[in-house]
């Protein structure tokens, strides 16, 4: 059973499918005791890229550079391709 952010974004590719999963995001908010509106204030992103986030839209490069930074962690730490 998948829950709310699990699996976050399905692109065709190529005839392949990938899913870009935030569940790494969302574990690192909890490991880190920050909320979302916490990560909102302190990268500067928009409330237009928070919603994206949970509705699994995908973001921009730029959004999560910032979400990095703020959280001193690899984009690999946050997002997660899976074909």
């Amino acid at each position: 059973m998948h829950h709310k952010y699990d699996i976050i974004f399905i692109q065709q590719k190529g005839g392949n499918t990938v899913k870009v999963s935030y569940k790494k995001l969302w574990k690192l908010l909890i490991d880190k005791e920050m909320t979302a509106v916490e990560l909102q204030r302190q990268t500067e992103i928009s409330s237009g890229s928070m919603t994206k986030l949970r509705r699994g839209d995908s973001v921009s490069m730029d959004v999560l550079w910032k979400i990095c930074e703020v959280l001193d962690c690899n984009i690999g730490d946050v997002v997660e391709f899976i074909k």
